[in-house]
């Protein structure tokens, strides 16, 4: 006899394990669609667990209500979790650079003053500074990356650059 979403959703809230393992199941192609559009390791396993959540705190509503809360509630997830793994890869990616653009300022012999200089300033001009110059980012890139317009981004590298040339022991010029 097969279940109605409302039935399971029921008794999935008052604990029955069987009924969140069949809502789990009835919704295993979505999950699996959208796991594989985020394109990492735990993405499956973070989609359930969101809709575990999703289940245990639904409203009451109609049949045709519930099917579309939970999957509007599952794309939700993963668009939320897609922002969250992206943040996180230009973060590392971010970090390797920083790693491999100080190591080539010891080998160049450049001044070790400039990876202090970089450490001092705000994470934010930081961030701007290394989109601009080490990835080679524009500052409409930058701008999209870290949600600020393009004139914010133009203006905190610009104050960033001025507050470097000041750390450097160069002429600050500009405000």
């Amino acid at each position: 006899m097969r279940e109605n979403i409302s039935e399971l959703v029921e008794e999935s809230k008052i604990g029955n394990r069987e009924s969140l393992w069949k809502l789990i199941q009835r919704f295993s192609p979505l999950i699996g669609k959208y796991s594989r559009i985020l394109r990492y390791e735990d993405a499956k396993n973070d989609i359930i667990e969101h809709f575990i959540r999703i289940i245990k705190q639904m409203p009451l509503m109609s049949e045709g209500k519930e099917i579309k809360y939970i999957n509007n509630s599952i794309r939700n997830i993963s668009i939320k979790l897609s922002k969250r793994s992206s943040t996180y890869e230009d973060n590392i990616l971010l970090n390797d650079q920083m790693e491999y653009f100080q190591s080539e300022l010891r080998i160049n012999g450049l001044s070790i003053d400039m990876e202090s200089a970089l450490k001092s300033l705000e994470d934010k001009a930081r961030k701007i500074i290394c989109y601009r110059y080490i990835l080679g980012y524009s500052d409409t890139e930058i701008s999209n990356k870290v949600s600020i317009s393009r004139q914010a981004v133009h203006k905190a590298r610009k104050k960033a650059l001025t507050a470097l040339r000041c750390m450097l022991g160069g002429e600050g010029y500009g405000k």
